[in-house]
C-alpha cells in the first residue's frame, strides 16, 4: 500500500491547518500583546530581563492553543536547566520549539543597536549636507 500526494492530501485537516496557522501568526505578530511586540517594548524598558520578559509572555498567553511552558528539567549534571522563568514554548505546526528568553533579548538588542547607530549616522550625514548648503 503507497500512499500518493492524493492520499496524503486527503488525510489533512486543511481547516485546522489553516487555523493553526493563524494562531501562530496571530501569537508573533499582534500589536501590542504579540511575542514580537512584547520584545520590542521588553527592549525599550531599562533594566529589562529574560525573565521580566518571559514572565509578560505566559501572563498574556498562558490561554494560547500553540504557547506554553517548557515541562521543567533540572537533571543533576545537565548543561541547562529549561523552566517558565526563561523559557517559552511556541506549538509549531512541524512541532513544540523551546526558545530561551535572554537569546531573544540579546539579539533583538543587537538589532536595535545597529539600528540606532544607522539613525544616528543618517542623522549626522543629513546635519552636514543641510550645512553645507546653506554655506
Amino acid at each position: 500500500s503507497k500512499l500518493d500526494a492524493d492520499t496524503i492530501e486527503s488525510l489533512v485537516d486543511k481547516d485546522a491547518l489553516d487555523d493553526a496557522m493563524k494562531d501562530i501568526i496571530a501569537l508573533l505578530e499582534t500589536a501590542n500583546t504579540g511575542i514580537y511586540a512584547t520584545l520590542d517594548s521588553a527592549c525599550k524598558t531599562p533594566n529589562a530581563s529574560g525573565k521580566t520578559f518571559c514572565a509578560q509572555l505566559h501572563d498574556t498567553h498562558a490561554k494560547s492553543k500553540v504557547f506554553a511552558a517548557p515541562k521543567l528539567s533540572s537533571k543533576k549534571g545537565a548543561e541547562e536547566t529549561r523552566s517558565k522563568e526563561d523559557r517559552f514554548v511556541v506549538k509549531h505546526l512541524a512541532g513544540d520549539v523551546v526558545y530561551n528568553c535572554n537569546e531573544f533579548l540579546e539579539k533583538n538588542n543587537d538589532s536595535l543597536d545597529a539600528l540606532a547607530l544607522c539613525h544616528a549616522l543618517l542623522a549626522k550625514a543629513a546635519a552636514a549636507r543641510a550645512r553645507a548648503v546653506r554655506g
